[in-house]
C-alpha cells in the first residue's frame, strides 16, 4: 500500500464495514447499482475543483492510482435536485471516456436523496452506474482511496479504502493506452451546496511498485468550486465550494 508520511495532520481512517463485509463476503452484496445520466469530469454540465492529470503516460499508472482525502464540509443544502461530491477518479483510458470513481456524496441520486454517503461509480462504455455499498464514514477524517486492477485482469478494477479492500469491482472496463487521474469536488450547481476538503499523497502504480505523484498534475476549477495548492511542492491541495479556504 501507499506511504502515509509527510502530512502533519494526517492520521488515516478506514470506512466502517458494510453489513456484507461484516459477514465476511469479499465484495459487498445488496449494492444499489443504478444508471445515472452523467457524473464525470468530462461533462461540462457539472462544475469542478480538482487536481488532474488527464493524460498519464502509458505504463506509468496502468495498474492502480490512489489519493488520501479529507472532507471537512459536504452539503447539498437540503436539495434533492442537485448533488455535491468529494471524490477520486481513475480513468482507464486518457480523457475519462471510461472510468471508475469513488468518494463521498450528498444530495441527488437516482437512488433518491442521499445524506453524506460513501459511493463508487463506473462507466465502462455502457453508461454511468452508481453503487451505494452502505459503508459508514466521518467528516474531518483522512481516507486513502485506491482503485486497482484485479489480478492479471486489465478489464476489472477493484474499489478499496485503506485496509478495507474489494468493496466493489468494475467489470468489462478494459484499460487502454494511458490513464486519467483526478481528485476533488464535483457539483451539479455553482450556487447550491457547500464543500471543503483536502487531497494529498498522490500515488500511482506502474505494475512494479507504487510511485509518488501523478506525473505533475495541474489544477482545474470552475470558480466555484475553487482549488489551490497548500504547498510549493504541490503535494496537497485544498478545494472549496461556496465556503472560504
Amino acid at each position: 500500500m501507499k506511504s502515509t508520511t509527510g502530512h502533519p495532520r494526517y492520521q488515516e481512517h478506514t470506512l466502517l464495514p458494510s453489513k456484507s463485509h461484516r459477514s465476511g463476503l469479499g465484495v459487498a452484496t445488496g449494492i444499489v447499482a443504478l444508471l445515472l445520466s452523467g457524473s464525470a469530469p468530462a461533462l461540462a454540465a457539472h462544475s469542478y475543483g480538482i487536481v488532474i492529470n488527464s493524460n498519464v503516460p502509458a505504463g506509468d499508472a496502468d495498474v492502480a492510482g490512489t489519493v488520501t482525502i479529507n472532507t471537512n464540509t459536504l452539503s447539498a443544502g437540503g436539495s434533492c435536485s442537485d448533488f455535491v461530491n468529494h471524490e477520486f477518479w481513475y480513468g482507464v483510458v486518457p480523457g475519462a471516456t471510461r472510468w471508475v470513481e469513488m468518494g463521498f456524496k450528498d444530495g441527488a441520486s437516482v437512488a433518491g436523496c442521499q445524506s453524506r454517503v460513501f459511493f463508487w461509480g463506473e462507466n465502462n462504455g455502457s453508461g454511468y452506474h452508481i453503487h451505494l455499498p452502505g459503508n459508514g464514514w466521518s467528516l474531518n477524517s483522512w481516507y486513502t482511496l485506491w482503485i486497482s486492477q484485479a489480478a492479471n485482469n486489465s478489464c476489472v478494477w477493484v474499489i478499496n479504502v485503506g485496509s478495507l479492500t474489494s468493496i466493489g469491482a468494475s467489470a468489462s472496463n478494459c484499460g487502454g493506452t494511458g490513464r486519467y487521474l483526478a481528485a476533488g469536488i464535483e457539483a451539479t450547481s455553482q450556487t447550491v451546496g457547500t464543500v471543503k476538503g483536502w487531497v494529498t499523497n498522490f500515488q500511482r502504480n506502474d505494475g512494479a511498485a507504487w510511485r509518488a505523484g501523478w506525473d505533475s498534475p495541474g489544477l482545474s476549477q470552475n470558480r466555484p468550486p475553487y482549488i489551490q495548492w497548500d504547498n510549493t511542492a504541490h503535494t496537497e491541495a485544498e478545494e472549496v465550494h461556496n465556503v472560504a479556504f
